[in-house]
């Protein structure tokens, strides 16, 4: 693991793909997904907030996310930039590990009492002996933030980078770790967990789309402050939603990637400094301890960017009700 030493809070600029699920079923039905990471356009009962401040309310959500297992959809036959074209709403199929081989993991996982983040991004090649090791990624402490959002689409000069969660770490639940957990029955995690997370999250990681990698490879898993239980200053995580009334909608827009942003953006000059900014690959800062970013630094992005966010007519997504299996 890396031993930078270098000061949190950190931010990191995480993209993951863009791309619109297809649905792959009979029917209204799309199985469980067994080839590449995307993203779904997802809507089920949920709790939001208008802004920064206001009441929790509970309505049903629509928001775009990661949800891998299988989901029944409908087709919207919407025409625009960045609007979907299926709206899902996932299934509460329970599945044998046996059932998982060659499913996808979803990380991070938005569903329930708390949000988690659990392996994407936290192993790399070694550049001389080519073994996966750990990333800055499994260093991350709470007060961390972690945008995800979508691969830059677009025109040079005027793409969007279309955010679909702000994951404020609250704190390392344990370790994942295959062979360790397998001799003690995955009992370390199963009292820290719902049956619905393993079963969708950290079973598909061992038995699942990437098998062989995970034979060896080790995890952290990390648990987001909440709304219900939110950082010291008061810092939460959330998701761009909006109510099923309201209907569809695209991406609320980093922005990161368009070379011409001014000052005056909720960025600022901090994120100039991200020489990644808008790539493809999981940007952090600090870099160096020159750069280094002061709780306040933090706190204000969080809550300019949420800010930004509301003022565009989207909601801030504090609770999407887990699918719970069939008893």
């Amino acid at each position: 693991m890396s031993t930078n030493n270098l000061p949190h809070p950190w931010i990191a600029l995480f993209p993951h793909p863009y791309d619109e699920h297809k649905p792959n079923g009979d029917g209204n039905v799309m199985d469980w997904n067994k080839g590449k990471h995307q993203r779904k356009f997802i809507k089920c009962p949920g709790e939001y907030l208008e802004h920064i401040g206001a009441e929790v309310k509970k309505d049903t959500i629509m928001f775009w996310g990661e949800a891998e297992w299988p989901s029944t959809y409908e087709k919207t036959n919407a025409k625009g930039d960045g609007l979907p074209q299926f709206i899902h709403s996932p299934s509460n199929e329970r599945r044998s590990r046996e059932e998982l081989k060659d499913c996808q993991n979803t990380d991070p996982y938005v569903f329930g009492d708390t949000f988690y983040y659990s392996c994407c991004h936290q192993t790399e090649k070694h550049k001389t002996t080519k073994e996966k090791v750990p990333t800055r990624l499994q260093e991350l402490k709470r007060g961390d933030i972690i945008l995800f959002y979508g691969s830059p689409y677009g025109e040079d000069g005027n793409k969007r980078t279309p955010l679909d969660t702000v994951f404020v770490v609250d704190k390392i639940i344990c370790r994942i770790d295959k062979e360790e957990y397998e001799k003690n029955n995955f009992k370390k995690i199963d009292e820290h967990i719902t049956d619905e997370y393993m079963t969708r999250t950290i079973l598909p990681i061992f038995y699942g789309n990437d098998t062989k990698s995970s034979q060896t490879c080790k995890y952290t898993l990390f648990s987001a402050a909440t709304y219900d239980n939110p950082l010291e200053n008061g810092m939460f995580s959330y998701f761009p939603c909006k109510t099923e009334s309201e209907g569809i909608f695209a991406r609320f827009d980093l922005g990161v990637s368009n070379k011409n942003q001014q000052d005056e953006n909720y960025f600022g000059n901090m994120i100039k400094n991200f020489s990644n900014a808008g790539g493809q690959k999981v940007s952090i800062f600090p870099k160096k301890k020159r750069e280094c970013v002061t709780e306040e630094d933090a706190y204000n992005l969080w809550c300019n960017l949420t800010q930004q966010i509301t003022d565009k007519g989207y909601k801030l997504g504090v609770r999407a009700y887990e699918p719970k299996f069939d008893e």
